[in-house]
């Protein structure tokens, strides 16, 4: 069994969700990578928000970049401060 299936697993077991719904990287501070987003829903140099399923997740930071964007994943890139989820 992979390590992906493996933590599948631990989340539906202890949080009734798994990396179905949606998943993101913070990739040093530098990038975030985003699967599972099905919208834009702000955007400017400081804040880069976007829904995943049911909730709002929102990458803050500076000199934000918007480099790559399609039908489920999105990256983002500049200075990470933060990924928030609400």
């Amino acid at each position: 069994m992979s390590f992906n299936n493996e933590i599948n697993k631990l989340l539906l077991k202890y949080f009734d969700s798994s990396f179905s719904d949606y998943r993101y990287f913070n990739i040093g501070g530098r990038a975030v990578y985003i699967e599972g987003q099905t919208g834009l829903v702000e955007f400017d140099e400081k804040t880069i928000t976007f829904k995943v399923k049911k909730q709002i997740l929102s990458v803050v930071g500076t000199n934000l970049v918007i480099a790559e964007f399609d039908n489920s994943t999105a990256v983002v890139t500049g200075n990470i401060e933060s990924v928030v989820v609400k």
